[in-house]
């Protein structure tokens, strides 16, 4: 028995999860209803949606405020609920580094406006790929002034870059998947043709760490710098070292037969989603290190289906780890904020 495509979405997120390794897009999209997500997430995934906020607002309206920032980081800090004190402080550190970095690269990029029209910014799509529908948002499209190009950027907050992952973004899915959104989005300004060029938009997080967090020798207390202070320190750093903490990948021209082969490649990938059997997938244990060598957030309920079978987030050894999404695909999700 198979899956039923009726009404089937995808996102670009959960088609490269699927592409990752089978079982954890199960986890995250189908088992519980609408998928399940880890309680405590990692703290990169709440820089990375900061991030993306603050550039969204910057583009749209060319201001940052700081206190906006602050309380978009306040508010995404109270969302986690209770966490343990040393996850708190360590979260606290790497937002208020956040907010730094976004008035580093506003600093840095003051003159984007004058170079580029930006057409759409974090626009939503909807396109048909094979049987099904696939979803998602867009960064930003935008045209260049000199040229009269058209093109997309995607914003990347990493921990390191270099030159070899770029090498790879003509395969790269989302990218190709991105190509046919922003043909979709921008039809009246591309007129039915693909766009021109695409280019991440690479922000390198800081490495600066807040002084003082332990007591100095002699002192029975640690006093903690100032996160404004620490804020202030760390968009310097942008400030006084762009080519360090700041790239834009060179532009890659989009090539129609590039394109059509991925779509093929990315139809295959959903055929063979469709005709997995009902139940728990395979798991690609060659998937299981995850990010920046931190271990998959589901590697204890995929323990525990190997020791003891069943779905492995209800095992008693997960308890308190997992609970159920409400939504299948939260990043659609639009808010007003």
């Amino acid at each position: 028995m198979t899956k039923e495509k009726n009404e089937t979405v995808f996102t670009q997120s959960r088609l490269m999860t699927f592409m990752q390794c089978e079982r954890l897009e199960w986890f995250k999209y189908q088992c519980g209803g609408f998928g399940i997500k880890v309680v405590r997430p990692e703290s990169y995934y709440v820089e990375g949606e900061f991030g993306h906020y603050a550039l969204e607002h910057y583009y749209k309206s060319n201001l940052m405020l700081r206190e906006n920032l602050i309380k978009r980081m306040d508010k995404q800090i109270k969302a986690l609920g209770e966490v343990d004190p040393q996850f708190m402080q360590d979260l606290e550190q790497d937002m208020a580094a956040m907010v730094g970095c976004c008035y580093g690269y506003k600093s840095v990029y003051a003159g984007d406006k004058e170079k580029y029209d930006f057409l759409y910014i974090e626009e939503p799509f909807e396109i048909e790929v094979g049987d099904v529908t696939v979803r998602g948002r867009v960064d930003l499209v935008l045209r260049e002034k000199k040229t009269g190009l058209i093109g997309f950027w995607e914003n990347k907050f990493l921990t390191a870059f270099s030159a070899d992952n770029y090498a790879v973004l003509p395969l790269a899915p989302q990218q190709l998947v991105y190509t046919l959104a922003v043909k979709e989005i921008a039809k009246k300004e591309l007129k039915g043709k693909l766009p021109d060029f695409y280019q991440w938009n690479i922000i390198k997080k800081s490495a600066l760490r807040r002084k003082g967090m332990k007591p100095a020798k002699g002192e029975a207390y640690a006093k903690p710098e100032d996160l404004l202070q620490f804020q202030n320190r760390v968009q310097a750093q942008y400030v006084e070292e762009p080519d360090k903490m700041l790239l834009r990948t060179p532009a890659k021209t989009i090539e129609s037969a590039a394109v059509a082969s991925a779509v093929d490649n990315i139809k295959q990938h959903l055929a063979n989603w469709a005709n997995l059997p009902e139940g728990v997938p395979l798991a690609r244990y060659s998937t299981c290190e995850g990010k920046y060598g931190k271990p998959c957030p589901f590697i204890n309920a995929c323990t525990a289906i190997a020791l003891r079978g069943g779905e492995g987030w209800t095992d008693p050894t997960c308890t308190g780890m997992y609970v159920k999404k409400t939504v299948q695909h939260e990043e659609l999700v639009v808010t007003k904020d």
